[in-house]
Formats: structure tokens, C-alpha cells, sequence
């Protein structure tokens, strides 16, 4: 379990950094805009092995029985969760409802497997992943916005269609990648 700890540790740290601004200005200055960039990325990748090495070694032992309806609100909702994934860096209309979909969509992903799971393993992963979610959306609300872009019907159909075939393709491989059938249990 130490190993997932650290790694989540590591990985949410860097990852807030953008949420203190002056911090981040500071950091940046001194290593430069593409070394910091460099930096980041290995120090993400890393933790990122250390999350998933970790939780592999990391006994499957559990803390709670997960209510059945948690499973089906997390089915009936991943969908959502793939489309705001797609949607991250484009021009669709949900922009004006949701401004960050990549974030609100691992934050959902997280709070639902969370809920959906009573290992500790899967407790501090998807915990970790919900909670560094809405303190990067709570963040952001403090930031400064930018200039509002044109948005594109033909952007939101293909983000709706590429976020639900990568649903159904994780879906289906889901028991092969995780060893867990969302559809069986």
C-alpha cells in the first residue's frame, strides 16, 4: 500500500501546482517553460507507475460492502464521464456548462468507482483522484478566464460519438484490463 500512497502523493502534488498560482509562476521562471513541462511529465509518468505498481501489490482487502446501486449509477453514468473526457481541448457547446470537462469528468469517474468499490486499495485511488479533481475545479474558479471560443455542433457530435465508443470499448475490455466485469460484477 505504501508504494500507491506515494505515488498518489507524488502525482496530486504535482498536479495542484497550477492551483497556486504564484507558486507555479515561480517554478516555472526558474526551470523554463520546456524543462518545467519536461519536468512535469516524468515526475507524472513516475508517480503514475508507482499508482499502478502499487495498487497491483496492494492487498485486495475490504472496508465496505459497496451498494448495488452504487454499481448501476457508475454504468448508467460512465458514459457522461467519456464524453466530458472527449470533449477536453475542443469547441463543443457543453464548454458553456462545464468549462473544464476533462476534470469533471475524473472527478465523476472517481467519486463513482469510489462509491461503486469497497476495497482500501480502490478507496485511496479513486478517493484521491475525486478529491484532487474538485480542489483543480474549485481552483480554477479563482483564475483568471479566457476569451470565450466559438463553439462547434459539428465538435459536439463528434466528441458524443468518440467519447461513447470508447465507453463501449473499455466496457468490454474492462474485465480483461481490471479483472472486473462492470456488466456481471
Amino acid at each position: 500500500m505504501t508504494l500507491l500512497l506515494i505515488g498518489l502523493l507524488v502525482f496530486s502534488l504535482i498536479h495542484l501546482l497550477p492551483s497556486v498560482p504564484p507558486l507555479h509562476r515561480a517554478v516555472k521562471a526558474k526551470l523554463g517553460d520546456k524543462a518545467y513541462r519536461g519536468v512535469f511529465s516524468l515526475l507524472s509518468l513516475a508517480s503514475l507507475a508507482l499508482v499502478i505498481w502499487g495498487f497491483i501489490i496492494a492487498p485486495a482487502d475490504s472496508f465496505r460492502e459497496p451498494a448495488t446501486w452504487a454499481r448501476h449509477l457508475t454504468l448508467a453514468l460512465m458514459p457522461l464521464v467519456f464524453i466530458l473526457l472527449a470533449s477536453n481541448g475542443t469547441k463543443t457547446p457543453l464548454r458553456r456548462f462545464i468549462p473544464h470537462p476533462m476534470t469533471t469528468g475524473v472527478m465523476l469517474w472517481g467519486l463513482l468507482h469510489y462509491l461503486a468499490n469497497g476495497e482500501t486499495r480502490s478507496a485511496w485511488l479513486f478517493g484521491t483522484f475525486a478529491l484532487l479533481s474538485a480542489l483543480q475545479l474549485l481552483s480554477r474558479l479563482w483564475r483568471p478566464k479566457g476569451p470565450t471560443p466559438v463553439y462547434s455542433q459539428r465538435a459536439l457530435i463528434t466528441t458524443v460519438v468518440a467519447g461513447l465508443v470508447a465507453y463501449v470499448v473499455l466496457l468490454l475490455a474492462h474485465p480483461f484490463l481490471f479483472g472486473v466485469s462492470p456488466l456481471y460484477g
